[in-house]
């Protein structure tokens, strides 16, 4: 133990006690509580969540780097940030900050999001967002499905082939808590999926409208990836057909659907623009975000790394739930085990015995 580095602190007034940890990089430091690492329960008596392996990653490369990663949230249309959303972003070591777009999005905003916004975005703001692309920045959007009316961002959005259509995703096999809403998406190969490679979790995006066409590759001077897609038994209906049964009907269009895409192109300036694009505003809810034994978390925290990649700022790592982690378990998975348990293992057990019964009687 460093008695001198110590005493130095006590002089300049930090308040150091049992278990305080301390990064430290050319004179400037974060200290933490052990408390500081650990998420708790409502009522304070039950540790949930460890997260000190994000705060101390993010402080190590804040103070290294000599800044946090700034992320901006576009604001004016009626969108809103979660809590649990904003808590991951914190926690991984980003600045956050509201961004009304009545002029240029500051310099060191390196990713913007557009969460679910209720109202369609001016022109104006539309040029603001597109002086933000040419300069090297990055979106990422979640609509609701629920809008209408937003035909300047739609049509904004279509210029970087990100083209949603009218269907509402639903799948009766693949999905979670028996709701064929809360629809299980499959990744691609992407540089946001690779985390998943070695980390089995699924990523959940309930209530999602559908993304035109299942393309990778070039499209013009867009280089296009997919990111999450159904299984073929999904499903789609009209958002205006008002059909409230989510049961499948003659009328919705089969799957597989696309849920979520990026499209990038290089700018003037040697960066690459970025746009993240999904449609579902449920994905980064706090109820999928808690979920620990789906991977929802991770999947928004890799989203955002790779949207602000260029900046060297960026770090995603969830929270690690303590203790047991509930298991999330399809709807087709449980017919199939409820089958295997009920059906198979118990008529395997009757053979077997008739089998032995039969063997004996001719002994």
């Amino acid at each position: 133990m460093n008695m001198s580095y110590l005493d130095r602190l006590k002089e300049e007034g930090v308040d150091i006690g049992l278990n305080t940890i301390i990064v430290e990089c050319e004179g400037q430091r974060r200290i933490f509580d052990m408390a500081d690492m650990y998420e708790f329960s409502t009522d304070g008596t039950e540790v949930t969540y460890f997260d000190g392996e994000a705060k101390l990653t993010a402080a190590i490369v804040a103070l290294s780097t000599g800044q946090n990663a700034k992320i901006g949230m576009a604001l004016g249309h009626g969108e809103e940030m979660p809590g649990r959303l904003q808590e991951l972003l914190v926690s991984n070591g980003y600045d956050i900050g509201g961004l009304i777009l009545n002029e240029d999005i500051p310099a060191e905003i390196n990713t913007l999001l557009i969460l679910a916004p209720a109202g369609d975005y001016s022109e104006e703001e539309l040029a603001v967002l597109d002086k933000y692309l040419a300069r090297g920045g990055a979106l990422a959007v979640f609509m609701d499905p629920s809008a209408v009316g937003l035909d300047n961002l739609e049509s904004f959005l279509a210029e970087w082939q990100v083209v949603f259509n009218d269907d509402i995703v639903y799948d009766a096999a693949g999905n979670i808590e028996s709701n064929p809403a809360n629809v299980i998406g499959y990744y691609t190969e992407h540089d946001i999926t690779e985390y998943f490679a070695t980390h089995q979790y699924y990523t959940v995006a309930p209530d999602c409208r559908a993304i035109e066409g299942d393309f990778t590759g070039y499209q013009g001077d867009k280089t296009i990836g997919t990111v999450l897609v159904t299984a073929d038994t999904a499903y789609g209906r009209d958002r205006t057909s008002g059909v409230t049964d989510v049961k499948k009907t003659d009328a919705d269009s089969p799957g597989p659907f696309l849920l979520a895409m990026t499209s990038s192109a290089g700018t003037d300036n040697g960066k690459t623009a970025k746009i993240f694009a999904m449609g579902s505003k449920r994905v980064y809810s706090d109820s999928m975000l808690e979920k620990a034994s789906i991977g929802n978390e991770r999947f928004i925290a890799q989203v955002i790394s790779w949207c602000g990649q260029e900046s060297g700022t960026a770090v995603s790592i969830p929270p690690k739930q303590v203790g047991a982690e509930d298991i999330s378990v399809s709807t087709g998975m449980a017919y199939a085990f409820g089958a295997l348990f009920v059906v198979i293992l118990p008529l395997a057990l009757v053979l077997i015995g008739v089998r032995i019964h039969l063997k004996r009687r001719h002994l």
